[in-house]
């Protein structure tokens, strides 16, 4: 299995987000630390308790689905895997943009340019995607 389908897995597995953080009072002096959902659950009116912690008779634990556990115990490495591809992503878009703006700029043939333009507009799937740099412009769109 590809580290991007172990990530949608892991994803498809926990429990939905948005997640947040959030503090809970502890008797007199104390605070703990929990996350649960940042919507409500329709039932509890309240949110889902991703980390939680509970209270029994003589006992105290915390609750954490093995699922949810499993997404934060992966999280810096699914960060880590993602950040990489992107700046490959990056550096591919980097390369085929000087590239195309190279072969524009040196095309006497506009209509060569124009469609060289659109294949590529419509390879990245973006109407508003210019990949051609403009004297001084340093960034891509």
């Amino acid at each position: 299995m590809s580290k991007q389908e172990e990530i949608k897995q892991a994803l498809a597995a926990a429990t939905p987000g948005p997640w947040s953080v959030y503090q809970s009072r502890v008797g007199a002096n104390q605070t703990e630390t929990l996350i649960g959902t940042e919507y409500d659950h329709p039932q509890l009116k309240s949110p889902i308790s991703i980390v939680g912690h509970a209270f029994s008779v003589g006992i105290e634990y915390t609750y954490i689905r093995e699922e949810d556990a499993e997404l934060i115990a992966k999280a810096p490495e699914y960060i880590a895997y993602l950040l990489k591809e992107l700046e490959e992503a990056q550096r591919s878009k980097d390369v085929m943009s000087n590239y195309l703006n190279e072969l524009m700029h040196n095309t006497s043939n506009m209509v060569v340019a124009s469609q060289i333009y659109n294949v590529l507009r419509e390879a990245v799937g973006r109407d508003d995607f210019n990949p051609v740099i403009q004297k001084g412009d340093n960034t891509y769109e």
